[in-house]
C-alpha cells in the first residue's frame, strides 16, 4: 500500500518479491518417504524449495563449481518465467479510492486498546496496474518414486487453482492472488545439468494475475467533533478538565449546538432521529438516517457510539448535571437505533414500589397480588374510596386514595404513602416488578428518561 523506500522520486515496495515468497511457501514443507529404518519406523526427509532461475551460471553454482559433483536431491526450485501486462483487467488509471479509517485509542499504561476513538486517517488509494506473472516450478528427483510422491502432493492442491493472501493490510485491495496450474512437463531436460544425467526434472507452469500498486496517500484527520464556546473571567487556578460538558462557572454567553438542529425520541429501548419539528424528514423530502447523520464525524460504531441525555428542563441548569448515558446499535431502519442504557447513570431512586396496579382489578390475596405484608407499596392508576367510586372489594379497608397516589400497608391498614395531589417536587421511583424507573413531574408519572429530547438536550460521543 505505501512505499517502504522512497526518496527523490525513488519507489520500491518489494511487491514482486512478496508474490514470489508467498508462491514458494506453497511448496515448502513437502516430505518424501525413504523407507523403514532399523527400528521399523517409516523415515521421511523434508524437501527444500529454493528460488533459482536455472541459467548456466546458477547450475554451475549448484554443482559447487565442479563438473564432478552430483547435485543432491530431491529438491524444488522456482523462478519467474514471464511477466506480461494484462489488458483484460486494466481499469481507469486515474481512479482514486478514498477510505476513512478510525483507530481505537491505545492506552500506553496498560498496553491495551480501549473502547474509545483514537486517531483518524484518510487514505487515498491509486488504481494499481495489472500483470500476469508466470512462474515455473522444477521438481528435482533421483528416481520415479520420489517424483510420484512430490507430484501427487503438489497436484492435489490445484483443482485447478488456489488462493494466496499476499498481505494482511486491510486496506490492500490487491492482497488476494489466484495461483493456477496451467502446464506440466513430466520430464524436462531444459535445465543445464552438465554431465549429470541421474537427476530427473519435472516442470510445472503456474499463472498468477497480480497487481503492482503505487504508493497510497495517508492523511491524519484533525476533525473537530464538538465545540463549546465559553466566555468568562476565569480564576488563575481554573482547570477546564475539572468541569463537566456544560461547565459550572457563571458564563456570560454560551452556544450549545446540535447538528442539523435535530431532536430525538427515546422509547422502549430505541431512539428515533427527528428534525426540529419532530418528523422524519431531513428537509429535502428524504427520510433521516443515523448512518448519514453521523458519517461526517467518523460514522456510527456499533455498541461504542454513545448518546447522552440531559434531564434538566434547561441545559444551563446544574441541579442534576449528570447525563443518562447509553450506547447505540443499528437496527436496519434508517432513523431508528437500539439504545442500551448504562443503569449506573440513571437518577437516584427516592423509593420503590412493588408494582403499578389498577386497584379495582387487582388487590392483595386475589391470586395476582400476594397477601398484604408490612411496607408493601403500590402505585395506583384509579381512585379508591372516593365519592361515587364503587369498591369491588374490602381488601383496601377504609382507604381513600387518588389516581397516581402510592399506597402502603403499615401492618394493619392501607394508608397513602405518596400524595400526588400535594407533591410538586421531582420524585423518582422504581417499579420492582418490571425494573423500570419513573419520575413524578408534579402532574403525572413518566418514564425517567424516555420521551422527546430537543436540540441542546442530547449529545453524541463518538
Amino acid at each position: 500500500m505505501a512505499s517502504r523506500y522512497r526518496e527523490a522520486g525513488y519507489f520500491y515496495d518489494e511487491q514482486f518479491r512478496r508474490y514470489i515468497l508467498q508462491f514458494m511457501r506453497l511448496f515448502g514443507g513437502l516430505l518424501v518417504k525413504t523407507g523403514k529404518g532399523k527400528d521399523g519406523v517409516e523415515k521421511f526427509i523434508k524437501v527444500p524449495c529454493r528460488y533459482a532461475d536455472m541459467q548456466r551460471m546458477v547450475g554451475h553454482i549448484l554443482r559447487n563449481n565442479s563438473e564432478n559433483v552430483v547435485n543432491s536431491c530431491p529438491f524444488i526450485t522456482s523462478h519467474i518465467l514471464t511477466v506480461q501486462p494484462d489488458r483484460s483487467r486494466t481499469l481507469d488509471p486515474l481512479y482514486v479510492d478514498k477510505q476513512q479509517i478510525i483507530e481505537r485509542e491505545f492506552d500506553p499504561e496498560t498496553g491495551k486498546y480501549t473502547n474509545k476513538v483514537g486517531n483518524r486517517y484518510s487514505v487515498e488509494r491509486i488504481m494499481p496496474t495489472p500483470y500476469t506473472l508466470t512462474m515455473q516450478v522444477d521438481v528435482w528427483t533421483s528416481n520415479a518414486d520420489q517424483k510420484l510422491q512430490l507430484m501427487e502432493q503438489i497436484m492435489v492442491l490445484f483443482n485447478p487453482s488456489i488462493e494466496l493472501q499476499s498481505s494482511t493490510n486491510i486496506l490492500d485491495w490487491t492482497s488476494l492472488v489466484v495461483v493456477e496450474l496451467t502446464d506440466i512437463s513430466w520430464s524436462s531436460r531444459g535445465v543445464p545439468q552438465g554431465i549429470d544425467s541421474a537427476i530427473d526434472i519435472a516442470s510445472m507452469t503456474f499463472t498468477m494475475p497480480v497487481w503492482i500498486s503505487p504508493p497510497a496517500k495517508v492523511y491524519q484527520q484533525r476533525v473537530i467533533n464538538q465545540i463549546t464556546n465559553k466566555i468568562n473571567d476565569y480564576p488563575e487556578d481554573f482547570d477546564p478538565d475539572a468541569y463537566d460538558f456544560f461547565g459550572t462557572q457563571d458564563f456570560l454567553t454560551r452556544d450549545i449546538i446540535t447538528p442539523s438542529n435535530a431532536s430525538i425520541n427515546v422509547s422502549n429501548g430505541q431512539i428515533k432521529l427527528l428534525n426540529h419539528a419532530g418528523i422524519n424528514d431531513r428537509g429535502d423530502g428524504k427520510e433521516l438516517s443515523w448512518v448519514d447523520y453521523l458519517e461526517p464525524y467518523g460514522g456510527l460504531k456499533e455498541g461504542v457510539t454513545q448518546v447522552r441525555l440531559r434531564l434538566n428542563q434547561d441545559p444551563e441548569l446544574q441541579t442534576n448535571p449528570d447525563d443518562i448515558i447509553g450506547t447505540i446499535t443499528t437496527t436496519g431502519t434508517g432513523n431508528v437505533v437500539d439504545y442500551t442504557v448504562d443503569t449506573d447513570t440513571l437518577p437516584g431512586t427516592d423509593f420503590t414500589v412493588n408494582a403499578i396496579i389498577n386497584p379495582h382489578a387487582s388487590y392483595p390475596g386475589d391470586g395476582t397480588l400476594p397477601a398484604a405484608t408490612t411496607n408493601q407499596r403500590y402505585l395506583i392508576l384509579d381512585d379508591i374510596g372516593a365519592p361515587g367510586v364503587e369498591n369491588e372489594t374490602q381488601a383496601w379497608g377504609n382507604l381513600v386514595a387518588n389516581t397516581n397516589d402510592i399506597i402502603q400497608f403499615n401492618g394493619s391498614n392501607w394508608v397513602v404513602f405518596f400524595d400526588s395531589s400535594a407533591t410538586e417536587e421531582l420524585t423518582y421511583i422504581q417499579n420492582n416488578y418490571t425494573g423500570d424507573q419513573f419520575k413524578w413531574n408534579g402532574t403525572q408519572w413518566l418514564d425517567s428518561y424516555q420521551g422527546r429530547y430537543y436540540p441542546g438536550f442530547w449529545r453524541i460521543v463518538m
